[in-house]
């Protein structure tokens, strides 16, 4: 299935009817990732272990009927100027 080409509205029903899950979601994604980046260089850092534990953790809540936020299992990338846990954030700076 192409996932790129889904609203991230869409990739969330699809989570919650459980069509797919947020791990192969989060799978997809890399693989995207590893495709691509060292041709358009679109990201400062990854943190794909703590993707897929996300992703493990959210499937589970998803199995157990469990209300989740919107975005919720949903792969995003953040601009390297808003504060992540556990990242380094340098706007892309090398003052930073």
């Amino acid at each position: 299935m192409e996932f790129l080409k889904k609203t991230a509205t869409e990739l969330r029903k699809m989570l919650l009817a459980k069509e797919i899950s947020s791990l192969e979601l989060v799978e997809h994604t890399y693989e995207r990732i590893n495709n691509v980046e060292e041709k358009i260089g679109a990201y400062n850092s990854l943190t794909k272990e703590s993707a897929l534990s996300c992703a493990r953790e959210v499937d589970k809540k998803i199995a157990n009927g469990e209300a989740l936020p919107p975005l919720a299992g949903i792969p995003l990338a953040l601009k390297d100027n808003m504060n992540m846990k556990n990242t380094r954030t340098t706007a892309s700076s090398k003052m930073l």
